[in-house]
């Protein structure tokens, strides 16, 4: 398990060291490298801030995320990973959001709203009451925002970290 946790360390910060060398330098295809899902993009984007998600309990979860475009878009991004296990690499999750949008937009704001987990009685929300992140001032572009679920139901928390 520390080996893992080390691994997951060491990879958001390659992910945090590649973004800070600025948005053009950041590969979209990185989420692919280091085992996430990735959907190939047919025009480059000026940037991108990776949200990454982390499941450290023994629980498949959900987070729910909503993003705010400049140009009035709002849109909810949900990313899921099955319960930690140290043999495979589906506990985790990774987006890349374009920090540009259609017509001319940009990123405003993404905020966590809540991780949800299954349980035995059916799913269980555990709410993420802070203010969503501000481009410009907790957010730019090539930003990597880790969200890290862990603990042992019922006992679980939720942590959003910005590197």
């Amino acid at each position: 398990m520390i080996r893992r946790r080390l691994r997951v360390s060491a990879a958001l910060a390659a992910l945090a060291l590649a973004a800070g060398a600025g948005c053009s330098s950041l590969n979209p295809g990185l989420a692919a490298a280091v085992g996430g899902s990735a959907i190939p993009l047919t025009t480059s984007p000026s940037g991108v801030i990776l949200i990454v998600f982390m499941n450290l309990t023994n629980v498949p979860a959900r987070a729910s995320l909503v993003v705010t475009n400049t140009n009035g878009g709002r849109y909810q991004l949900g990313l899921t990973a099955l319960g930690f296990d140290a043999t495979n690499d589906l506990d985790y999750a990774i987006a890349a959001q374009d920090c540009t949008v259609g017509n001319g937009g940009s990123i405003q704001s993404i905020g966590l709203t809540d991780v949800t987990y299954a349980s035995a009685t059916g799913p269980v929300v555990v709410p993420f009451d802070r203010p969503a992140l501000t481009s410009g001032v907790d957010l730019n572009c090539g930003s990597v925002l880790a969200v890290t679920f862990q603990g042992t139901p019922p006992n679980v928390f939720v942590n959003l970290t910005v590197y």
